[in-house]
């Protein structure tokens, strides 16, 4: 008991210190090493994997693209150590049969992850690969499922995401 109080007592002294030095709060999360965090993520025992709800009926979340809703199904990711890659690694895997009545612009993407670092709220994504189109909607579309898997996280306020070194705006207004 004594030396669980000596551990939290010394990391809050830690902490403190680090908020002295105004230094930036650095996480990184790499294919190879693993996490990397100064500071945990929040403990998430659920995150959510974002789709697209082309229902026009259907009223979702966000509208995008060609008038289509944002939807998402929830995963459990309470045993993950690295819950905003697992999850974006989650969405990039997703099989066709895990969301009926769900569509993905990612359906055809043979992406991987990278690197992935979280540098003072922005997510810096770094991401392999190839992507194909189902169409024009299909752009914005990827943009979003993107971007709202990431930004669900407390510790992300935005977004760089790359696909093979070039930015995803420009990326994908080359497709």
């Amino acid at each position: 008991m004594y030396k669980k109080i000596l551990i939290w007592a010394s990391l809050l002294l830690l902490t403190a210190c680090a908020a002295q030095n105004d230094t930036p709060i650095v996480e990184t999360w790499s294919v190879d090493t693993g996490a990397i965090q100064e500071e945990p993520v929040a403990q998430l025992t659920w995150t959510k994997v974002f789709l697209i709800d082309i229902d026009p009926n259907n009223t979702g979340l966000d509208v995008i693209g060609c008038g289509d809703h944002m939807a998402y199904l929830e995963y459990d990711m309470s045993a993950s150590q690295d819950p905003v890659y697992d999850t974006l690694a989650e969405l990039l895997t997703l099989s066709p049969n895990n969301y009926s009545g769900y569509y993905s612009a990612l359906d055809n993407a043979q992406l991987t992850v990278n690197s992935l670092s979280i540098n003072n709220g922005v997510a810096e994504v770094y991401l392999n690969g190839t992507l194909s189109f189902g169409g024009v909607c299909d752009n914005p579309r990827v943009k979003a499922q993107l971007e709202q898997t990431l930004l669900q996280f407390p510790n992300i306020t935005s977004t760089d995401i790359y696909i093979n070194s070039t930015p995803l705006d420009d990326f994908l207004s080359l497709q």
